[in-house]
């Protein structure tokens, strides 16, 4: 059952990644516009570190060990936490 969960939590940053990457415009409407010239580099930035989580959690889901699940889901709330606060300081 965990394994279900944390593969899609996996699926879910998979979406956020490739947004972040290839779709980042939808975003620069939320942005000041001092801050839209930056916007490319910041989401990029953002969304490679998602990226690289979404292969770290297809490896955790596949090997289902208690205790890197764990590690993985506390890394992946310290990005979002992170990415959360970045974002808000950005917008308007």
């Amino acid at each position: 059952m965990i394994q279900i969960g944390l593969f899609l939590s996996v699926v879910v940053v998979a979406f956020v990644s490739y947004y972040l990457l290839k779709k980042y415009e939808i975003f620069l409407l939320l942005l000041k516009e001092e801050e839209k010239n930056e916007a490319p580099i910041f989401f990029q930035q953002f969304g490679k570190m998602y990226a690289l989580l979404t292969i770290v959690g297809l490896l955790v889901s596949i090997f289902n060990r208690p205790f890197y699940s764990i590690i993985y889901l506390f890394l992946l709330l310290i990005l979002s936490c992170v990415f959360s606060i970045s974002l808000a300081k950005k917008m308007q």
